[in-house]
């Protein structure tokens, strides 16, 4: 034991922390490292589960995983976002392995701890808008890019939406910056509320932002989300004594294994998108379009809200 101790004591030093939990996971010892990054004392922690460190923002379907990996005997690595003794919250690179005696039975659990908070903090800043919190269109690109490879692993569609308010500098030329600010983040919670888990919601900049709807099974599934998402943005939002409102122009590309073009890529179907937003605002705005894939011609008759 006494040499185990030397070894944590250099792991502190190299910024790496060290829990030891019994059969019950209740934690038997935890090295200086986890005591300074958590604030809590080692007998605070003794006899208690790391439990302890989560709280309500912690992922719990990650936690799950770490539970069925544990207790089937298999290494768990991963991230999860952990809560120190004062409320304040960091991000936990983990590694957790399963020690088993000699019957197999598991009798300890080592676990091995990292702070990559700031790693998180400069990804957020790399990959999410900073006024809306938003995706940006560098993680967009990342997304529509997986959300292909899912449609031709499971035969579904992907839609993608441009989205532009058609009113947007009216705001700022009357209210000013910090209106058109308060609208933005506003509106894409307005819309966010009308979106399931499974879509993305991101900012490319000013007042353009970009839909991405998964998990479609047949191209007139997407009407009911398209009128959603316009009622949405018809949404007043109030800033000091005034409400703010504009409409919005939609547009729309789709991308399924059966349209026959597969030199489609990310970017390309955010430039047929964008055409296809500017058709909907020639028609007469706070409308949707949808590019037609097949033969590359805006031919659809616009949508318009009801």
């Amino acid at each position: 034991m006494r040499n185990f101790l030397d070894k944590t004591d250099n792991l502190s030093a190299m910024r790496l922390g060290i829990i030891l939990s019994d059969a019950n996971r209740q934690v038997v010892f935890a090295n200086n490292y986890i005591l300074e990054l958590t604030g809590y004392s080692l007998d605070e922690l003794i006899g208690h589960s790391c439990a302890i460190f989560q709280g309500p923002e912690t992922n719990a379907e990650e936690v799950q995983q770490i539970r069925v990996a544990i207790n089937s005997g298999k290494n768990y690595q991963g991230e999860l976002l952990n809560y120190r003794k004062d409320g304040s919250v960091f991000w936990n690179e983990l590694d957790i392995t399963p020690i088993a005696n000699s019957k197999g039975e598991i009798v300890q659990y080592f676990s091995v701890q990292r702070d990559i908070t700031n790693k998180k903090q400069l990804e957020n800043l790399a990959y999410y808008d900073n006024l809306t919190e938003l995706p940006n269109r560098l993680l967009l690109i990342d997304r529509i890019g997986q959300a292909m490879t899912y449609v031709k692993r499971n035969k579904t569609i992907l839609a993608v939406l441009f989205l532009d308010f058609d009113g947007f500098k009216a705001i700022n030329d009357r209210h000013g910056h910090d209106a058109g600010d308060a609208f933005l983040v506003g509106i894409s919670h307005a819309m966010s509320a009308v979106l399931r888990e499974s879509d993305t919601l991101a900012r490319l900049g000013g007042d353009e932002f970009v839909i991405l709807l998964t998990e479609i099974n047949q191209i007139a599934d997407i009407a009911i989300p398209l009128r959603k998402l316009l009622q949405a943005c018809n949404t007043a939002i109030p800033f000091n004594q005034h409400q703010l409102k504009a409409s919005a122009s939609i547009g729309c590309s789709l991308f399924s294994c059966d349209m026959g073009d597969q030199l489609l890529n990310a970017k390309s179907l955010l430039h047929r998108a964008d055409q296809a937003m500017y058709v909907a605002k020639r028609s007469g705005k706070n409308r949707y379009h949808i590019f037609d894939e097949a033969s590359d011609k805006e031919v659809n008759t616009p949508g318009q809200t009801h």
